[in-house]
């Protein structure tokens, strides 16, 4: 498989996290990434906290089935500007 930067060029920065697809194609766009549990539209991991990593933001203009890296915007480098933004203290 191709990686994300020979894919997707300089889209990809230090701002980006880049996953490979599941099996069957599975991506982005059927909400099946990292098995992580979704409830009321917030990630919860086992110990109650709440906790994004990414935030989808582009996949292969080819469609979401093509088997090719969707990218993320990593989170953490913005969370500030998402505490001032949302008025929510947010615990790194």
């Amino acid at each position: 498989m191709k990686s994300a930067l020979e894919v997707y060029g300089p889209t990809v920065t230090e701002d980006t996290i880049c996953t490979d697809t599941l099996p069957n194609n599975q991506g982005t766009c059927t909400f099946i990434i990292f098995k992580i549990n979704i409830i009321n539209g917030r990630i919860k991991f086992l110990n109650g906290k709440t906790y994004s990593r990414g935030i989808t933001s582009f996949v292969s203009s080819e469609g979401c089935e093509a088997g090719l890296p969707d990218g993320f915007v990593r989170t953490s480098h913005f969370l500030d500007w998402i505490s001032e933004k949302t008025g929510i203290a947010i615990d790194p």
